[in-house]
């Protein structure tokens, strides 16, 4: 019985930070600040879920468009 083996790469995948508190982490702001700036950084969330995803690499992207 032959058997393949697939290598994934995972050095392309996103990374995605979940919530604002993931959010206030990565940026060391406070959770009111996060809040403001999830105005102008990209997010995503699902229909009916409650939980904020941001890619990490547009949120840094966003930012320093914005400074």
């Amino acid at each position: 019985m032959d058997m393949q083996v697939t290598k994934t790469n995972h050095d392309n995948a996103e990374e995605f930070i979940y919530g604002i508190k993931g959010l206030c982490e990565l940026l060391n702001v406070s959770k009111g600040t996060a809040l403001r700036m999830k105005k102008i950084i990209p997010h995503y969330q699902l229909p009916g879920a409650r939980t904020v995803r941001f890619k990490k690499s547009e949120v840094l992207e966003a930012l320093s468009k914005n400074k």
